[in-house]
């Protein structure tokens, strides 16, 4: 098999790759937003994060108590990107089966509707930008 007709499809296996993670993505936090259970927080500590992509922003590390009145201390995965003040007092929208999985809302954070989507955008922008630069490599090559 000679590299022209190996490269086309290690591109198509990388665009399926990142749309298949923008919808996973996508689908997880919104079923947070949906089904999450909303409690007042605290954020207790602020760090900084840098993305994969090399975008720096921050991330709260928020104090809150479940429905069963158990205390927990947990951040977001992935990081806000709103200013964070320690000692702020926000809602936490949290996952009842695991309560570290977490989202900020509030206090200038965006939930997954925004950001999620697009999030999704790009992901499929970059799957689509992928597998056109497959079959414009696997034509080119014939």
């Amino acid at each position: 098999m000679s590299i022209a007709v190996g490269v086309p499809f290690l591109l198509l296996g990388a665009a399926v790759a990142a749309a298949w993670t923008g919808v996973t993505r996508h689908r997880t936090a919104t079923a947070l937003v949906r089904t999450g259970r909303r409690v007042p927080g605290e954020i207790v500590d602020v760090r900084r994060v840098t993305s994969a992509d090399g975008t720096e922003g921050f991330t709260p590390v928020v104090r809150f108590r479940t429905r069963n009145d158990h205390e927990v201390i947990a951040q977001p995965r992935r990081g806000q990107t709103a200013a964070t003040v320690r000692g702020n007092r926000v809602t936490v929208i949290y996952d009842e089966s695991r309560p570290t999985r977490i989202m900020v809302d509030g206090a200038g954070f965006v939930t997954g509707d925004r950001r999620a989507a697009l999030r999704l955008a790009a992901h499929l922008a970059a799957g689509a930008v992928l597998a056109g630069a497959a079959v414009a490599i696997h034509v080119a090559a014939r």
